[in-house]
C-alpha cells in the first residue's frame, strides 16, 4: 500500500504495511525520555459479545491521556475455542490515532455457518505501542459467539421449540431418537476437528477385514478343490509343486493378518471414541456454565454428572462409532454375500431366510430393549441425584435427625433401580441367544443340504467347506449387526437427554444487552465535547 499520514476519521482503523516514523521512546513504563506521562491506549470491555447472525463483531479501542500527537499500536486476533475460518475471520493490522482522537473501532468478520456450537470465543491482543503505553489489563480482550442453532441441527428446530426434547414429545410429532442420533453424528463429524479423516481410516481398515475374510475363504475353497483334490498339478499356481503351492498359499493366509493386526493398533490410536466423547463433554460444561438462573434449576447435579459421564459415553459408543462397527459388519455381510452367489447359487435360500429372521426380530425387539434401558438409566439418576443431594446436606439430616429415612429412601432407590435392572438383563440375553440359534440352525441345515450335494457330485468338497465357513461366520456376522442394530438403543435415550441440556435457554443475550449499553455510555462520555467540557470543569489536561 502507499504511505500516507494515517489520520484515519473517528470510528476508523489505519492499517499500515510501511514503517511508521513516530517516536518510539514510550515504553510500559508510562513514561517517555523527559519524564511526561503517556497516553494509555486499551481495549474498552474485556469481553466481547457477538451473535452469529450479526456477521461482524465492532470492537473499541479507547485511547487515555493529553491526546496530543500521534500514537500507535498493532493488534491482532488469536484463536480460542473458536477456530479463525470456521468460526471468525482473522483480522491484524495497526490502529492509528491522530491528536485529538479518542476512539478507534475494529471489525472483525464473524462466520454464520449454520451448524450448532457452543458458545465459543477468540482473543484479541494489542501489542507494539509507539508514543504510548498499552492497559494494564485491557490490552487484551475475548469475544464470546453466541450461536443460535438447535442441538443437534435444525432440521428438528421447529419441533422442538414447539414440543420440547423429551422422547414423549418428539415421537407424538414423527420424531425418533434414532433421527436425533443421525442428525447428531452429521454434527460430529462436520464439526470436530480432524474427525473426518479419522472416520476415513477406521472405514478403510474395515474394508481391508472384509477382504481378507473373502481372500482367505477362496484360499480355503481353492486348497481343498485343486491342490488337495484330483485337480491336474500343471494348473496349480506353482504347477507340478504341490507342496511349494500349499506354503504360498499359508503365507497369503498370514502374512494380511500380520498387517490388519498392525492397522487395528493404528484404529486404536485414531482415537475417534475419546475425540468425540471429549468434544461432547466439552459442550455439555461449557454449556451449564452459560445457562439462566431458570436453566441451573431445572438440570440437577445428577443428571448434569450422568450427561457429562455417562451420557456422553454411551453416545460416543453406543452411538457414533457403533456406525462403523455396523458398516464393517455389513460389509462383511456383502462381501458373503458375493461368494454365496458366485460359487454356491444354491446355498442363496437359507441365507436369505436368516436375513428376514434377523430383521424381523430387530424390529419386534428394538423399542423394548431401548424402553427397558431408558428405564434403568433413568433410575441410575435419580439414584445419583439422591446421593449426591444427601452429602450437600449432611448437616440438616443430622440436625434433624433423618439419618433412618434417608437410609430407607436410599434403599428404595436401589429396590427401584434392581427391578427394572433384571428384565433388562432378561431382554438382552434373550438378544444374544437368538443370533446365537440361528446362527447354529442355519449352518447345520446347511450341513445336511449341502452334503447331500456333495454326495451326489454335484458340488465339490472345497466349495462345500468353504459355504460352510461362510455360514458359520455370515451367522456371526448377522449376529454382530443385530447387536450393533440393538447398540443403538443404549444412545437414543441419552442422546435425547444431552439434547435437552443443550437446548436450554443461557443468561448470554442478557450480558450481550449490558455490555453494549455500558459501551455505549463510556463512549459517550469520552466524546472530544464531552472530554472538553469536563477539562474546562476540573482544570486538567488529562482525559
Amino acid at each position: 500500500r502507499p504511505a500516507s499520514k494515517c489520520a484515519p476519521s473517528h470510528g476508523s482503523v489505519a492499517v499500515r504495511d510501511d514503517p511508521i516514523e513516530i517516536d518510539t521512546a514510550g515504553s510500559s513504563t508510562g513514561r517517555d525520555v523527559i519524564g511526561v506521562a503517556l497516553d494509555i491506549v486499551q481495549f474498552d470491555s474485556a469481553v466481547y459479545f457477538v451473535e452469529e447472525e450479526e456477521g461482524h463483531m465492532r470492537v473499541d479501542l479507547m485511547r487515555l491521556g493529553t491526546m496530543e500527537g500521534t500514537v500507535c499500536v498493532d493488534y491482532h486476533t488469536e484463536d480460542g475455542s473458536a477456530i479463525a475460518g470456521e468460526r471468525y475471520e482473522s483480522v491484524s493490522g495497526t490502529a492509528v490515532f491522530p491528536p485529538g482522537n479518542v476512539c478507534q473501532s475494529l471489525i472483525i468478520p464473524i462466520i454464520n455457518n449454520g451448524k450448532w456450537a457452543t458458545t465459543q470465543e477468540f482473543k484479541i491482543r494489542l501489542t507494539n505501542p509507539r508514543n504510548c503505553e498499552l492497559g494494564r489489563y485491557l490490552y487484551l480482550s475475548r469475544v464470546k459467539v453466541i450461536d443460535g442453532d438447535m442441538f443437534p441441527t435444525n432440521k428438528f428446530r421447529e419441533s422442538m421449540e414447539q414440543c420440547g426434547c423429551t422422547e414423549d414429545a418428539l415421537a407424538d410429532v414423527g420424531i425418533s431418537g434414532l433421527d436425533v442420533l443421525f442428525e447428531y453424528c452429521r454434527l460430529n463429524l462436520d464439526t470436530t476437528r480432524g474427525l473426518q479423516a479419522k472416520c476415513f481410516g477406521v472405514v478403510l481398515i474395515g474394508l481391508l477385514q472384509n477382504l481378507y475374510f473373502l481372500l482367505t475363504t477362496y484360499i480355503l475353497q481353492y486348497v481343498a478343490d485343486d491342490v488337495l483334490g484330483a485337480a491336474d498339478p500343471a494348473t496349480l499356481l506353482i504347477p507340478g509343486d504341490k507342496r511349494g503351492t500349499l506354503f504360498v498359499f499359508g503365507i497369503a493366509y498370514v502374512v494380511p493378518f500380520a498387517i490388519l493386526n498392525i492397522l487395528d493398533v493404528v484404529k486404536a490410536q485414531l482415537r475417534v471414541v475419546e475425540t468425540s466423547r471429549a468434544e461432547l463433554q466439552r459442550n455439555i460444561f461449557r454449556k451449564y456454565l452459560n445457562y439462566d438462573d431458570v436453566s441451573r434449576v431445572m438440570v440437577t447435579p445428577g443428571e448434569l454428572g450422568l450427561g457429562i459421564v455417562q451420557h456422553a459415553e454411551d453416545i460416543a459408543v453406543s452411538g457414533f462409532m457403533n456406525i462403523f462397527v455396523l458398516v464393517e459388519q455389513l460389509g462383511k455381510l456383502a462381501v458373503s454375500i458375493y461368494f454365496i452367489v458366485a460359487e454356491n447359487p444354491d446355498a442363496v435360500t437359507p441365507l436369505v431366510f436368516a436375513a428376514v429372521a434377523i430383521a424381523v426380530f430387530i424390529a419386534f425387539n428394538y423399542e423394548r430393549t431401548a424402553s427397558l434401558r431408558d428405564e434403568v438409566s433413568r433410575q441410575q439418576e435419580a439414584l445419583l441425584s439422591f446421593s449426591q443431594e444427601a452429602a450437600g446436606k449432611i448437616g440438616l439430616i443430622e440436625a434433624y435427625k433423618i439419618r433412618p429415612l434417608m437410609g430407607d429412601t436410599l434403599h428404595e432407590r436401589i429396590m427401584a433401580l434392581n427391578r427394572t435392572s433384571v428384565p433388562l438383563a432378561l431382554a438382552e440375553l434373550e438378544n444374544n441367544y437368538f443370533p446365537g440359534w440361528l446362527s447354529k440352525l442355519t449352518v447345520a441345515g446347511y450341513l445336511v443340504y449341502g452334503g447331500q450335494a456333495v454326495l451326489e457330485g454335484s458340488c465339490q468338497i472345497g466349495t462345500f467347506l468353504a459355504t460352510v465357513s461362510i455360514f458359520s461366520g455370515i451367522s456371526d456376522t448377522f449376529k454382530d449387526i443385530f447387536n450393533s442394530s440393538l447398540e443403538f438403543s443404549r444412545a437414543t435415550a441419552p442422546v435425547l437427554k444431552v439434547t435437552r441440556l443443550l437446548n436450554r435457554q443461557t443468561n448470554l443475550r442478557d450480558q450481550k444487552r449490558i455490555e453494549r449499553r455500558r459501551r455505549q455510555v463510556t463512549k459517550a462520555e469520552r466524546s472530544p465535547a464531552r472530554l472538553a467540557k469536563l477539562r474546562l470543569q476540573i482544570g486538567g489536561q488529562f482525559g
